[in-house]
């Protein structure tokens, strides 16, 4: 989804899946949260990507 500062990943369900930390080797990587509920990425394409593996 949309984010300020670019695109957003979130979990639905943070008891059967986390943003994992392997997000913040991805290129355009801005945030994670400590939780795991989401990440932010800066490129669109490469959010949508990252997030197909989830």
């Amino acid at each position: 989804m949309p984010h300020a500062n670019g695109w957003q990943i979130q979990s639905f369900d943070t008891t059967v899946t986390l943003v994992p930390e392997s997000v913040e080797d991805l290129e355009g990587f801005i945030f994670r949260h400590a939780s795991g509920f989401m990440a932010v990425l800066k490129d669109y394409a490469v959010a949508v990507e990252f997030a197909k593996t989830l």
